[in-house]
């Protein structure tokens, strides 16, 4: 028995984790509002109250059966329903305002009218009147029932409705009363205007919105014709209502419902009265000289029911989850409780305490149960992961002066890392050393270093279209680095042809800054106003207005000194105001002597030539360039040259060798073309690939593209396979780095955090350390604890690669490697068998090109198993490139023999024999 109930405990524990997860913050908080369903008498109402307001407790179209307790205490002495109900009305819509019925009335409202809300003042209430099924962050707009944002705001997207029309004969105190102003979605508003209600084309019907307030409007406008007695403005097309048979009607078609009588009760708890013809809708009948109609729905129920129709109800014990009801009689026809049978409210669950099924940790969250004590409901929730324990960090690659170096931390527990930048010191010079790195410092004279941005050109105001995150130029000693840029486009002309720097787009400001060496005392930067747009920027703290125009070639000259500032900031300031920066110039102190030559006046007299490399048939070439090999500036930079592509004879390429696949690949699939890429499922250090990825939703293959970013956040692509850079991988210490060739450049993908976002950026130092995920096929990095891979939202297929999280499902990039028919090769070779390619080994030999082989490189082995006397061991060597491991058997330890003394451990022998005599003096205290 107790077996069968351990089996249906676990069976309820492993279908508790199959449930959906639920919040059960309930369970210990205080009691919220909920949303009210099924009252049926004023007892059961639940108000909530903020300071002395009432929250509106209904729910739209669920009908009002009752008068609520405000209600109820509102109607006393000569006011109460049996007295007024005997008063004289109208005979018609004309002369209903004379009537004895109408005066009554007007002077109950007004009465215990104590204050009147100003039209300013409604906007900050609307959240107790007209809120959303008790909850006072939102509103209901009017019309619709959408769900408003309940604060007002600089730009509130909802308005206040006059339910009667300003122009209608408003102008006073009724011009603000919220009982007849409602909120409601501006485009409501708008439709609406001041046209009156009523049916026909030439009125308004607020049902046109899709929900049912016709006699919301009928009762609103009654309350403003007696409340305020504005009677000229009441009917036809020129007033408020179409006529009195039309009111009348929409009154009994929708008869008022709880969040009616919720709002009465709210309005009276701020004015101090209510609109009678919610509580009472019979008195609207009773005004014109009209009959009631019999079987209508009103809150009194006075006139709507003659209970004729009863049935005994038995008792019905509430549960957690359903009402039950006490003995008594019950109005078939009206649902009222004639004798007793008031509901009695579900009791609701009795959680227990919590139950722990998972403890969490840094890696993966944890999961408790509850159980109702009284149902024994179970129901779980998640438990957040705990934080990781990362400790102090380990310096994995040692900054110098002038480069970054990185920090990883490794959490102890599940084994995660996270890197963060140790930012580059910079030299530390004594005299004209750096004490730290030895270099020399560099000799500037007054007459400075300059950093013209950008090559000359002929196009005027020309720039590719791509803005950039960064930006360097080296001169000699000097490296100018802009970083933390938006909106800058490097590759820009003036309209005389001269490389500039544009700052600022059509239609936003733009920013960069950058820091200058010690030694730097002065800084000048040439700015233009772009075109014809004057235009205003500040540098660091000081704020400049640019005129001189960028057409006639002339610069505007911005001196900062930076004795005591290293780092500058620039920004243009307005929108669409651009500027354009020709050249900036680092000045130092003047040295005696006059100063040597600036590094920026070197005559490139020894050019070092840098090689083409040829293009091949899968893999993209580069033209020969030159640099000096005294300043380091590139005179002639390398060019990308296409991949050739496979010349196919006979199935074979006559430059490589590679086969096409035809003899594995025709009869067992289908060929591809030999432009196609594979995916390399275990990429190896060192070895080219194409980076990208094929975008299923949008049908388009894209791969990594030198040349620059594609916006902030992502990558530049291209569909042209040729035309894609390779991209290697590098070992470091916990997995790789990620870069591209540029120029002979190593630049690396890097990920780092700006603001909200994490942008993806190639930088000349790595600082991003990526681990490869085999069931992704791709690469993954952690940036604050967050895993992010390379690729595009599910949601949206761009053109471009950047940082996903990898929770979120994206398209992701991957290693590809050229190849031609791989999948009719392996398919032909082997489904097709003799008839696709001979042999399986011959249909996969025919699928493409071999894959890249590392050279391996081992480290020492490491025991990973000791071996003992009675099994083997094992230990273990990586290859420090790609990662693989050999494995090899250690053999076992050789007991040490020493003359016939047996091998039995007599030790052991003695725990076993003394835990058997146990066993047996226990048996026998049993008995």
């Amino acid at each position: 028995m107790k077996s069968f109930k351990r089996i249906i405990v676990a069976f309820a524990l492993i279908c508790s984790l199959l449930l959906p997860t639920v919040g059960i913050t309930s369970v210990y908080a205080a009691k919220t509002p909920t949303t009210p369903t099924g009252y049926t008498k004023a007892e059961d109402v639940e108000y909530v109250k903020v300071g002395n307001y009432v929250v509106n407790w209904g729910v739209r179209d669920e009908k009002a059966t009752f008068l609520s307790t405000h209600a109820q205490n509102f109607y006393t002495g000569s006011y109460v329903y049996s007295t007024m109900k005997n008063l004289s009305g109208g005979t018609s819509q004309s002369n209903a305002s004379s009537s004895a019925l109408y005066s009554s009335l007007k002077t109950l409202m007004s009465s215990k009218h104590s204050y009147k809300t100003s039209y300013d003042a409604t906007k900050d209430l609307y959240k107790y009147t007209d809120c959303v099924d008790s909850d006072y962050s939102k509103i209901s707009s009017f019309y619709s029932a959408t769900s408003l944002n309940g604060g007002w705001g600089s730009s509130p997207s909802w308005n206040r409705e006059h339910t009667w029309p300003n122009s209608k004969g408003l102008g006073g105190q009724d011009e603000n009363d919220i009982m007849m102003l409602r909120p409601t979605a501006t485009s409501e508003n708008s439709s609406r205007g001041n046209t009156a209600y009523g049916d026909g084309g030439s009125y308004y019907d607020p049902n046109c919105e899709g929900q049912n307030v016709r006699g919301d409007c009928a009762r609103i406008v009654l309350y403003v014709y007696t409340r305020w007695g504005n009677t000229s403005y009441m009917w036809g097309q020129s007033g408020v209502m179409q006529n009195m048979d039309t009111l009348l009607k929409w009154m009994a078609e929708d008869p008022v419902d709880t969040w009616e009588m919720g709002r009465n009760d709210a309005v009276q708890s701020i004015t101090g009265t209510r609109n009678v013809f919610v509580d009472y809708p019979e008195y609207a009948w009773l005004l014109f000289g009209e009959e009631i109609p019999k079987g209508i729905t009103t809150p009194s129920m006075s006139m709507a029911c003659d209970h004729k129709n009863t049935v005994n109800v038995a008792y019905k014990a509430p549960t957690c989850t359903e009402d039950g009801n006490q003995a008594g009689v019950k109005c078939l026809d009206c649902g009222a409780n004639i004798t007793n049978a008031q509901t009695i409210k579900a009791t609701g669950h009795s959680y227990s305490e919590e139950t722990i099924i998972t403890q969490p940790t840094c890696s993966v969250a944890g999961l408790k149960s509850f159980t109702c004590l009284n149902c024994h409901e179970n129901i779980t929730q998640p438990i957040p992961k705990t934080a990781h324990t990362f400790g102090s960090g380990t310096v994995t690659t040692q900054p110098t002066c002038t480069t970054a170096g990185v920090r990883t931390y490794t959490c102890s527990v599940c084994g995660g890392n996270k890197n963060e930048t140790i930012e580059a010191p910079g030299h530390n010079y004594i005299g004209e050393s750096c004490s730290v790195c030895g270099e020399q410092k560099a000799n500037v004279n007054t007459e400075g270093v300059v950093f013209e941005l950008g090559a000359d050109g002929s196009s005027s105001h020309y720039d590719n279209g791509t803005s950039a995150t960064s930006y360097v130029e080296t001169v000699g000693g000097y490296t100018l680095n802009i970083t933390g840029a938006s909106n800058i486009f490097p590759n820009s002309r003036d309209a005389k042809g001269n490389g500039c720097l544009k700052v600022g787009s059509g239609g936003a400001a733009g920013s960069f800054s950058f820091t200058v060496p010690n030694e730097i005392v002065k800084v000048v930067l040439k700015v233009a106003q772009h075109k014809a747009n004057t235009t205003s920027v500040k540098v660091n703290d000081d704020t400049y207005t640019i005129s001189t125009a960028s057409n006639n070639g002339e610069y505007t000259d911005i001196e900062v000194d930076t004795t005591t500032n290293k780092t500058i900031s620039f920004a243009t300031l307005t929108s669409g105001k651009r500027c354009m920066i020709n050249s900036i110039i680092f000045y130092g102190e003047e040295t005696s002597g006059g100063g040597e030559v600036l590094p920026s006046e070197c005559e490139h007299t020894n050019v070092t030539q840098i090689q083409a490399v040829a293009p091949t048939c899968t893999k993209t070439g580069l033209t020969a360039g030159s640099k000096c090999a005294d300043c380091g500036e590139i005179l002639l930079a390398q060019q990308i040259v296409a991949a050739s592509g496979h010349s196919y004879e006979n199935g074979t390429c006559t430059v490589c060798g590679a086969t096409s696949g035809e003899q594995g690949g025709n009869q067992g699939g289908t060929e591809q073309q030999p432009s196609d890429l594979t995916v390399v499922a275990n990429p190896q250090a060192g070895v080219a690939y194409k980076f990208g990825m094929i975008q299923t939703m949008a049908g388009t293959d894209v791969y990594y593209l030198a040349g620059g970013m594609h916006s902030t956040y992502y990558l530049a692509t291209t569909a042209d396979s040729s035309a894609a850079l390779d991209v290697y991988l590098e070992n470091t210490n916990g997995g790789y780095y990620l870069y591209a060739m540029i120029n002979g450049v190593k630049n690396y993908i890097n990920c780092v955090v700006s603001g909200t976002h994490v942008n993806a950026v190639y930088e000349t130092t790595a600082s991003t350390v990526y681990t490869y995920n085999t069931e992704k096929q791709t690469v993954i990095t952690s940036v604050d604890g967050v895993d992010y891979l390379l690729g595009t939202r599910n949601d949206k297929n761009y053109t471009s690669i950047g940082p996903c999280k990898v929770a979120d499902d994206p398209f992701y990039a991957k290693f590809y490697a050229v190849g031609s028919g791989n999948e009719g090769g392996n398919e032909g070779g082997n489904e097709g068998g003799n008839e696709g390619g001979n042999t399986g080994n011959e249909g996969n030999q025919g699928g493409g090109e071999e894959q890249p082989k590392c050279n391996h490189e081992y480290g020492e082995w490491v025991t990973t198993k000791e071996p003992t006397t009675s099994e083997a061991g094992e230990k273990t060597r990586t290859c420090i490139h790609c990662g693989e491991t050999q494995k090899a058997t250690i053999s076992p330890i050789v007991a040490e023999k020493k003359g016939c003394k047996s091998s039995i451990d007599f030790g052991s022998m003695g725990i076993i024999a003394l835990a058997v005599a146990s066993v047996i003096i226990d048996r026998k205290r049993k008995k």
